[in-house]
């Protein structure tokens, strides 16, 4: 437990020196934790929750503001821990719940709150906190809490996914190498030359390279050489990938990098390297990325030794001091013959030969001598890393279709309704009929985060949650993503509320990762509230529900579905994180910025595609053309302007129906999605004062 304890406190150690330090002095705890890794991150948080229940209880760790500050990331941390340890889970369930109420009451940051009686409460007050508390000091003292830790910590790192942090804990790290670099260049140009990438990277910190070298998918890479500084890696990297060049190699590379880093600091890091070097698992890059799970790594012992003489040595120290009580027996017995034995075996042990010794030991146990040490085991290696498939989005460059992988788009504090409204324009076709839907969602206030769905056939918006409550159409749509690839899905997140206009912002999100995450988390209902034709009622459990035949179902005229509470306290977690994970996502830009992007993508499914314009609905073209701007008709012999008198009739031809504006006339798409969110919401006013003045009347 020793080992726990220090590893974590260094880890709380190399945090706090760097807040002392002058240039980090007046900012706040995160402002730094976010630039360490997430094993700091955790042991930090970890650590603050212990030494505050330890000392006050739960109640003090709300009161002094750390659920405030840390709930979101904790949660996160102990999602990682519940994998394998179930105290995790306990306390997760107790944050969610916390969470929950502090949505619901809008407490301080101290967690407390003015009841309907005026009076003051805490959040803690409502999960029973002495009976956490109890549980806690029986459950998570002293040696039990660092184990949990440093449990949560080794799953974490076995993700590849912890950040690098941007503190250096000694000025020896300064010089520290990426832990791969790879040599690539133009296949196809030899005359641009090569560049050196430093991985893991991002795509945004990859891009200058590729751009130099003119590279625009995976067909355009060589890669030359692989260089790293643990002892023969680069060239057993090069070596494969020379074999056999694939469209991912570039991906696995930066994903192994990634993997690599998380275990620098660590004795994993040692493991593997160790193992590299005996050159019995390079086979291929796979078999290289599957060194670096722990359940492979933990198959392994590295020894201190380092020839075959200090082994051998190594084991006749081990053998004496195993048999030390039989020696001291010997040489204390009062039989002369037992005393002359003992005398016997201590000269036959300065003559023994260790190097020997110890070169037939370790011949006996398959092991190999390094650069680390003795490295013996190796046993039942598993494949748990199958192929690219499993590498993370985030680690990607290219896609599955061979192109460079963008960042994602990111719009700030932006009119999130007319952002919908121009997406509804420019997806092309006739889309327009669930506009009107989306601006009243937004209006409806149902939640401050939307998940935002955008295809040639459909805009689509709808509150985040509702994807992950099964049942839904919200899941049925989201499920629907692997069969519609070209469908971009945005997180919107609503700032600013108020009746002219809806600010928020958008971000592109992979919509594989939604998918999954939706698939996992999703809360299933637990009652099903049925209306038929006549009028009956009915209420079913979810398998009565599921075996209902064709014709029952048809004679159902409506129906409510129920979630359990704990179960939507869940997914409400999981749906809050996922939208904020992506917040953290490229820097953001302007809706125009982006156009020139989103309209290619549509502006391609023309049958007349013009990529020097933007490709609008009908409904769109119809109104800009009536407003004195140019409308255009995309035709085999180019794009045909519309006189204004095509204004007033139906812009639909029977050939040739795709229309477009000019590229440099964003102006008329802007004044057309501010008068058509206008018209929705003036209709919606009128709407609501119609159904206020009948319900009056009814009264």
């Amino acid at each position: 437990m020793a080992d726990f304890s220090e590893k974590i406190q260094a880890l709380m150690d190399e945090v706090y020196n760097e807040w002392q330090k002058d240039e980090n002095k007046g900012k706040g705890k995160w402002d730094v934790l976010n630039g360490f890794s997430e094993a700091h991150q955790i042991a930090v948080v970890f650590g603050n929750f212990n030494h505050q229940v330890e000392n006050g209880g739960i109640e003090q760790w709300i009161f002094n503001g750390y659920f405030h500050d840390d709930a979101e990331k904790f949660t996160e941390f102990l999602e990682i821990g519940a994998e394998t340890d179930e105290r995790c889970r306990f306390i997760l369930d107790k944050v969610y719940l916390l969470d929950q109420y502090a949505q619901e009451t809008g407490c301080d940051r101290d967690g407390y709150y003015r009841d309907d009686d005026g009076e003051s409460s805490s959040i803690g007050e409502m999960i029973n906190g002495d009976a956490f508390d109890t549980w806690y000091y029986a459950n998570c003292g002293n040696e039990d809490w660092w184990e949990l830790v440093s449990g949560t910590i080794d799953k974490a790192e076995e993700r590849g996914l912890a950040p690098t942090g941007q503190y250096e804990q000694d000025e020896g790290d300064a010089n520290i190498k990426p832990p791969l670099q790879v040599y690539i260049w133009n296949v196809h140009d030899d005359r641009i030359g090569g560049f050196t990438m430093p991985l893991p990277a991002t795509m945004e910190e990859l891009q200058p390279f590729l751009d130099s070298a003119e590279i625009t998918g995976w067909q355009d890479v060589e890669i030359l050489e692989v260089s790293s500084d643990i002892s023969g890696l680069g060239e057993a990297l090069t070596e494969n990938i020379r074999k056999t060049m694939t469209k991912d190699a570039l991906d696995e590379l930066n994903y192994l990098a990634a993997r690599i880093g998380a275990l620098q600091g660590g004795n994993g890091h040692d493991m593997f390297a160790a193992a590299v070097e005996t050159k019995r698992y390079n086979g291929s890059v796979a078999e290289i990325i599957n060194l670096t799970f722990s359940e492979n790594l933990n198959r392994f012992d590295l020894l201190p030794a380092f020839t075959d003489e200090q082994y051998g040595e190594f084991l006749l120290d081990f053998g004496g001091d195993e048999h030390a009580d039989a020696f001291n027996r010997l040489d204390n017995s009062d039989d002369p013959t037992d005393a002359a034995l003992a005398k016997y075996i201590e000269k036959l042990e300065k003559y023994a030969d260790r190097e020997a010794y110890g070169r037939d030991a370790i011949k006996a146990e398959n092991g190999v001598l390094t650069d680390k040490g003795l490295l013996i085991g190796g046993d039942g290696i598993q494949s748990i890393y199958h192929g690219s498939q499993d590498i993370p989005a985030e680690h990607r460059i290219f896609t599955e279709s061979g192109e460079i992988v963008r960042p994602p788009m990111k719009i700030d504090e932006v009119d999130v309704a007319a952002v919908v409204l121009k997406l509804h324009a420019i997806s092309g076709g006739d889309n327009m009929h669930s506009a009107e839907g989306n601006i009243k969602t937004l209006r409806n206030r149902q939640s401050r985060d939307f998940l935002l769905m955008v295809s040639r056939d459909d805009v689509i918006l709808y509150p985040a949650i509702e994807a992950y409550k099964r049942g839904t159409e919200a899941v049925a749509h989201t499920s629907l993503l692997k069969e519609q690839p070209d469908t971009m899905v945005f997180a919107v997140r609503v700032r600013v509320h108020d009746e002219a206009v809806v600010t928020g912002d958008l971000v592109e999100i992979n919509a594989k990762a939604l998918r999954e995450s939706v698939s996992r988390h999703a809360a299933a209902p637990n009652r099903i509230d049925a209306v038929f034709s006549n009028g009956a009622t009915k209420s079913y459990d979810l398998w009565a529900w599921a075996e209902l035949p064709p014709y029952a179902r048809d004679d159902i005229r409506d129906y409510d579905l129920h979630y359990p509470q704990s179960g939507l306290n869940t997914a409400t977690q999981h749906c809050t994180r996922f939208i904020g994970a992506n917040e953290m996502v490229s820097d953001a830009k302007s809706f125009d910025a982006y156009l020139p992007a989103l309209n290619a993508a549509f502006m391609a499914a023309a049958e007349n595609p013009q990529p020097d314009m933007i490709r609008i609905t009908n409904e769109a073209a119809k109104e800009i053309l009536a407003r004195g701007s140019d409308v255009y008709k995309l035709t085999p012999d180019g794009a045909q302007k519309l006189s204004a008198i095509e204004a007033m009739r139906p812009l639909c031809f029977a050939e040739h129906r795709d229309l477009a504006i000019n590229s440099a006339d964003t102006a008329a798409l802007d004044k057309w999605a501010e008068r058509k969110v206008s018209d929705i919401n003036r209709q919606a006013e009128r709407e609501q004062r119609n159904k206020t003045k009948n319900k009056a009347e009814e009264l």
